[in-house]
């Protein structure tokens, strides 16, 4: 294996939520503005006049109400990120709805589709691949998220979002996939105010038991887990169903317990790659013990899972998560069959 990383940004933060968000947006000003300059790049060549685009989009969803309600501090962590960075708060806004924009985009896929490769072994760890949008590469960073109150949060983000994947201090960690074949819905939580808000929780029991208790705006399997247990949600626009959970346990990006209902479904999945993806997990993990076992199935190629940059979507990083307390996290800037894995440290 080669390696193309020794290390990722660590993000320091610390505070009112406010402040959390600001010392973001100022450590990470000059990659945010590299990521929002790609993306508005990417926008404009698909949807033409980037402000037009994202004004619409959000004046046809209740995401900032729905925000509001359910988790407001998060509602001013975003505010904070802006200030910090020097950017408007509608495109840190729009740039944070990363998966809600892709469901409630009214053309269809082309090229490939979002995908992710979730594992875990009970008692022991639970991984996966971020596979997003190629724009984002060298963006990546670990927030160190220290807040004035409930427990320190770890997250693999990329600079100017408020986290895709990651664990708490109290031991509790989340790891996600995206179903685009569920329904949506414009006044449910998007995703990453749902991770978030979920790690505010000291176990993955009361973690789960909120995410089961809120509206949600995108089809998303949510992975949570503890030193005792693992439990696995797909949540959609009309409800969430918990998934029967084997050990060891796998999870791609086609729902296991709720049915697609997108007429594209089909295509979504074969774009994907997921079945493929799953399969070949679920054989790699029948012999998988630990951390490290993890890690080797993240970084498979014969799939593959770890994904390399190619139309336009590649395995932006990879996460593993020791269930201990706290938890042993590790982090790979990249592709996890190229890129070296750092531990983050709760210090």
């Amino acid at each position: 294996m080669s390696s193309t990383t020794t290390n990722i940004p660590v993000i320091e933060c610390h505070g009112t939520a406010r402040e959390i968000g600001r010392a973001h947006g100022e450590s990470a000003r000059d990659l945010i503005a590299l990521g929002l300059g790609r993306w508005s790049e990417s926008l404009t060549a698909q949807r033409g006049d980037v402000d037009r685009y994202i004004a619409d989009f959000l004046a046809r969803t209740s995401f900032i109400g729905v925000i509001e309600t359910h988790a407001p501090h998060l509602l001013d962590e975003l505010h904070g990120i802006a200030e910090g960075a020097g950017q408007r708060f509608e495109l840190i806004l729009a740039y944070n709805l990363m998966d809600e924009e892709w469901s409630f985009r009214t053309d269809r896929l082309d090229g490939l589709a979002p995908g992710c490769t979730v594992v875990a072994v009970a008692g022991a760890a639970i991984g996966q691949t971020m596979d997003i949008p190629t724009i984002h590469d060298g963006t990546q960073i670990v927030l160190a998220v220290e807040p004035d109150h409930g427990p320190s949060q770890r997250l693999l983000s990329a600079a100017g979002m408020l986290g895709l994947t990651g664990a708490n201090s109290a031991g509790v960690g989340v790891v996600v996939n995206n179903l685009n074949q569920l329904p949506s819905s414009a006044s449910g939580l998007p995703v990453q105010v749902l991770t978030r808000r979920l790690l505010e929780h000291e176990t993955a029991e009361e973690a789960a038991r909120w995410t089961e208790s809120v509206p949600h705006a995108v089809g998303q399997h949510y992975l949570i887990a503890d030193p005792t247990s693992i439990i696995s949600l797909e949540g959609h626009g009309k409800g969430v169903v918990r998934v029967p959970v084997t050990d060891p346990y796998v999870h791609a990006n086609h729902p296991l317990a709720c049915a697609g209902t997108r007429p594209d479904t089909d295509k979504i999945e074969f774009l994907s790659n997921t079945h493929v993806r799953h399969d070949r997990a679920q054989v790699m993990i029948g012999t998988t013990t630990d951390q490290q076992g993890l890690e080797q199935i993240l970084g498979d190629r014969a799939a593959p899972i770890s994904r390399e940059r190619e139309k336009g979507f590649m395995t932006f990083g990879g996460i593993s998560i020791g269930l201990t307390v706290p938890p042993a996290m590790r982090v790979t800037a990249g592709p996890p069959h190229e890129s070296e894995w750092v531990d983050i440290s709760w210090n």
